[in-house]
C-alpha cells in the first residue's frame, strides 16, 4: 500500500494562527491540533504530546502532477507546492536532495519567512512510504536557520539519515528509532518515543481539526 505526507508544522502560537488565518490561499488548508486527549492509542509506548501548544499545520502541500496528487484528492484537494513564495531571499536555503524529491526552494523561502515573522520553528515534511517502508523521507526545518534532514532508501534496504546543518555542513544520524521526522518534529518541542505519529495516522480525523470556524 502506498502512503504519502506532505505537511507543513509549526507551533500553534497565535502568531502562527494569525500568519496562516490571513493568508487566503492557506485558510482552506489550515488545521489545528491542539493535544491528543481524545485519540486511541493501541500500544502505551506509542503515546506522544504534541508540545506545549499543539500544531499548526498546512496540509496537504506538495506537487500537482505526481502520483500522490490522485491519491490525496480521493479524499480532499491538494494545495501546490509551488503557490507559496518567500517575501524576501537574503538568506539561501537548499533541499539537499535529488532535485526528483526536492520541494520548491519558493517554498522553503517561505517557511524560512514565517519562522522569522513569528519567532518559532517551521517544518515542511513530505515522505513516501510502499508496503511499510519508508521509500523517501525529508525534513525541512526554519528557526530561521535551516535544519535538514533526509532519508533515502531503496525498496527492502533501509536507507542512512542525514542531517544537514544551515551552512549545509552533512552529518550521518545513527540510532534506532531516529527518522528524520523524529529529527524535525524534536526542533519543534514534540519528542516523540517512537517514529510512530498520531497525525500520520490514514484514519486521522482530520475534518474535525479546521483552523478556521
Amino acid at each position: 500500500m502506498t502512503w504519502y505526507a506532505h505537511n507543513l508544522y509549526a507551533p500553534a502560537t497565535e502568531e502562527v494562527l494569525q500568519e496562516l488565518r490571513e493568508n487566503p490561499v492557506l485558510r482552506p488548508h489550515l488545521r489545528l491540533v491542539r493535544d491528543l486527549r481524545d485519540y486511541r492509542w493501541y500500544t502505551p509506548e506509542r503515546k506522544h504530546d504534541l508540545g506545549g501548544c499543539g500544531l499548526a499545520v498546512i496540509r496537504p502541500l506538495g506537487p500537482r502532477d505526481g502520483d500522490c496528487t490522485e491519491w490525496y484528492e480521493c479524499q480532499e484537494r491538494m494545495l501546490s507546492w509551488d503557490a507559496l513564495e518567500g517575501r524576501s531571499d537574503e538568506a539561501p536555503v537548499q533541499a539537499h536532495t535529488d532535485p526528483e524529491d526536492a520541494p520548491p526552494l519558493s517554498l522553503l523561502r517561505f517557511c524560512r519567512d514565517l519562522s522569522g515573522t513569528t519567532g518559532v520553528p517551521v517544518m515542511y515534511y513530505w515522505a513516501m512510504c510502499w508496503g511499510g517502508d519508508t521509500e523517501f523521507e525529508g525534513a525541512w526545518v526554519f528557526d530561521p536557520d535551516q535544519h535538514t534532514f533526509i532519508l533515502n532508501s531503496e525498496v527492502g534496504v533501509p536507507g542512512t539519515l542525514q542531517a544537514f546543518d544551515a551552512r549545509g555542513n552533512k552529518r550521518i544520524l545513527n540510532g534506532q528509532g531516529r527518522t528524520a521526522l523524529t529529527e524535525g518534529l524534536a526542533l519543534l518541542g514534540v519528542n516523540l518515543p517512537t517514529p510512530f505519529f498520531a497525525l500520520h495516522t490514514r484514519g486521522f480525523p482530520w475534518n474535525r481539526h479546521m483552523g478556521v470556524k
